[in-house]
């Protein structure tokens, strides 16, 4: 019965949210990017249904602020496995494109690992084995999925940065207590040809591809983890950079 209330209670937020955000948003003066959303309380401006992320596009006078959240754990596995795509620019000519995680095999063998310890332990699991496998996982995101391929931006010949970098582009990822997955990515607005002021419509996208399928393997039944590995979603909007108050 507690489930269903906490299932119910996730479908009635997403409804009261626009598919794709609406307007400009301030971030918060202590945002940090470490995939974590105490800064946000935790809500965000958008949830979209393609791709099932909850998510907040913010800025402040220095960088660019995409954060997501995935709840849907066949879509959380998606977000490692595939990664997440955030294109963005003011014209197609310049449009910068971020990718993280950017190590395929690395998510392959971690998601199943990760999943698999949690599956184990089920939900009679006792909050601390289950504090203790949260941790565990953020230290394997840490470690292992840290990289980030960058294209498009021209001080950056090297496509493939690790997160740990000085080019002042910034990516975590973490789970938190629910196991909601969260990402999030700072991209200095000089890299978008942009300052603190600029009233230039940015467009983007943001892309989870669906995983190869070398021999083309034609699927007659699906299973919902399935579906959602095997097919690319995405969505786009439009952000103008938020004045400061």
């Amino acid at each position: 019965m507690l489930l269903v209330l906490l299932l119910a209670a996730f479908s009635t937020r997403a409804q009261k949210l626009p598919n794709v955000q609406q307007g400009s948003l301030r971030a918060p003066a202590d945002i940090k990017i470490d995939g974590k959303t105490t800064e946000w309380g935790d809500k965000f401006q958008a949830h979209n249904n393609a791709t099932t992320l909850y998510y907040t596009i913010s800025n402040d006078d220095e960088n660019f602020y995409f954060t997501a959240q995935a709840h849907d754990e066949n879509y959380v596995v998606k977000c490692i496995r595939q990664g997440i795509t955030l294109t963005i620019g003011t014209a197609k000519e310049s449009m910068v494109q971020v990718s993280y995680p950017e190590s395929h095999a690395v998510r392959l063998a971690m998601t199943d690992d990760i999943f698999k310890k949690l599956d184990a332990k089920g939900a009679a699991a006792k909050a601390v084995q289950r504090d203790s496998l949260i941790a565990a996982m953020n230290k394997y995101l840490t470690e292992k999925l840290n990289q980030i391929k960058v294209t498009s931006v021209k001080a950056m010949p090297d496509s493939i940065i690790a997160v740990a970098n000085s080019t002042g582009i910034q990516s975590a990822a973490g789970f938190d207590a629910n196991r909601f997955y969260t990402y999030e990515l700072a991209i200095p607005l000089k890299y978008l040809n942009l300052k603190a002021g600029d009233t230039i419509p940015l467009n983007y996208n943001v892309k989870m591809l669906g995983q190869v399928n070398p021999n083309n393997i034609v699927f007659t039944v699906e299973s919902d983890f399935m579906k959602a590995l095997n097919y690319t979603t995405d969505f786009s909007g439009k952000y103008t950079l938020a004045k400061k108050p």
